[in-house]
């Protein structure tokens, strides 16, 4: 008899039945499914059946940019390999059949770990990181964005960011006043500097890798004897891994052993060009992310509480900007 979540946030029987099928063993009884927390675009589900565990993660949006965002995803799942993320099963990408995009991986034996800061792990990260940026850029070609020139990229991103400023104000009628105060700040505390560093070369990259675009927080799960796997691989690109690594410096928020401990472990070689590339960067990125929580502030569905938290984040993230 299989046992399966009631309810509108339920797996509904035929992707149930569906993720049963892509199971790596024939499926037993009970099957148990279990609603995973966290998920802020997707609804993920732990499916047990005997010694099998799988995980089955359906969009809740599904519009022609979330359609493309699994059809990212289920292009690098294939070929980054299983050291470096989940292993995929199955993909139903166009939302005809489900409603909605839905991926089926294999469980990965592995959790995040809420602000972590040891050396260690740092240093484990900083290894992933490598051999990530360090795969054949043309396999993902065809199915990740990228500049016509990998020296664009900054300028892309910068372009991005006051794009996404102007975008975002908009959607925040009812922001508290510092909040539009603060972006101002910060977007004027970055220009000088990065028109800066881009006259200086500092952003100048002779190839472009692939990023994961988010490698930090619950994106990490760590294994106990073995290296980190990264999920949610739907914002990867073909970019510049000095900016990757500036986002996990940033993001994971590590104090300075840890800092030092993950550019030791990724750095090969003659550093001094790729840390002034990194700390180029950084700034670009911060703001990037001080946005993302602006953006998530607006959702219309958040309570109140959990709105005061993203303009809590996004503060803390113009703040340092502004420093």
């Amino acid at each position: 008899m299989k046992r399966r979540m009631d309810g509108p946030d339920a797996l509904s029987s035929d992707v149930l039945a569906w993720a049963l099928d892509a199971a790596p063993a024939a499926p037993t009884t009970p099957t148990v499914v279990t609603r995973l927390p966290g998920g802020q675009r997707h609804r993920a589900f732990l499916v047990v059946t005997g010694e099998t565990k799988i995980v089955v993660r359906q969009r809740m949006e599904s519009d022609a940019a979330a359609v493309a965002k699994t059809r990212r995803e289920v292009a690098v799942l294939r070929c980054v390999g299983e050291t470096l993320a989940p292993r995929l099963l199955a993909a139903e990408i166009s939302p005809d059949r489900f409603g909605s995009s839905v991926t089926c991986l294999e469980y990965v034996d592995g959790a995040a770990v809420p602000r972590w800061h040891g050396v260690a792990r740092a240093a484990s990260l900083g290894s992933a990181l490598r051999s990530l940026h360090a795969l054949p850029p043309p396999r993902f070609a065809d199915s990740l964005p990228i500049e016509n020139r990998v020296g664009d990229l900054s300028d892309h991103y910068q372009w991005r960011v006051h794009y996404e400023i102007a975008r975002r104000r908009q959607s925040l009628p009812s922001a508290p006043k510092w909040v539009d105060a603060m972006i101002e700040k910060g977007q004027r505390a970055i220009q000088a500097d990065y028109q800066a560093a881009a006259r200086s070369g500092a952003f100048s990259c002779a190839q472009a890798s692939l990023l994961h675009g988010d490698a930090a927080g619950n994106n990490v799960l760590w294994r106990s004897t073995r290296s980190p796997v990264l999920i949610d691989w739907e914002d990867a690109r073909l970019g510049d891994p000095a900016e990757e690594i500036a986002y996990a410096l940033f993001e994971n928020r590590l104090p300075p052993e840890a800092r030092t401990a993950l550019l030791d472990a990724y750095v090969t070689g003659e550093p001094a060009a790729f840390l002034a590339r990194v700390q180029a960067w950084m700034p670009l990125v911060a703001l990037g992310s001080s946005l993302w929580w602006v953006c998530r502030a607006a959702t219309a569905s958040l309570d109140e509480r959990t709105r005061r938290r993203c303009l809590q984040q996004a503060r803390a993230r113009l703040s340092w900007i502004s420093a």
